[in-house]
């Protein structure tokens, strides 16, 4: 069971920037659209770890981001406790022995803003880099 179905983003409204993304060839934007999902997608692990209950502090330890999808369409990262801490979803939901204990979506939910600042700017910047790196060519 996936705790956080992936980290996916709505970028309406951000027309100027899709633009210039386009511009961009498909290996580049692949690239920039990667670093800016992870960047967000460790924001959003830093935050789970921090509200994580505590036990033995095997859980926090074991929230990870992993990139699952990147192509054309799509780039998607997954934050959620490995393998090895396989009992995190039971901790998010609960069951019916344990009273659930959400971290996860908490900390997505409560930082879309942040979120999306974060890719916004990363894209801008991995653009900006671009840019710069074919004018000194």
């Amino acid at each position: 069971m996936d705790v956080l179905k992936g980290l996916r983003v709505d970028l309406s409204g951000q027309e100027e920037l899709l633009k210039n993304m386009d511009n961009l060839s498909v290996e580049l934007k692949n690239k920039v659209k990667e670093e800016a999902i992870v960047e967000a997608a460790e924001f959003v692990r830093d935050i789970a770890k921090e509200k994580a209950p505590v036990d033995t502090g095997f859980l926090r330890e074991n929230i990870i981001v992993q990139v699952v999808e990147n192509n054309n369409i799509v780039t998607e990262a997954k934050v959620g406790p490995n393998r090895s801490a396989f009992y995190g979803a039971i901790v998010e939901y609960g069951s019916k022995k344990m009273k659930k204990k959400p971290y996860l979506r908490p900390a997505y939910d409560e930082n879309l803003d942040k979120i999306n600042e974060i890719i916004s700017r990363r894209i801008q910047e991995g653009i900006d880099k671009a840019v710069k790196d074919v004018d000194t060519n």
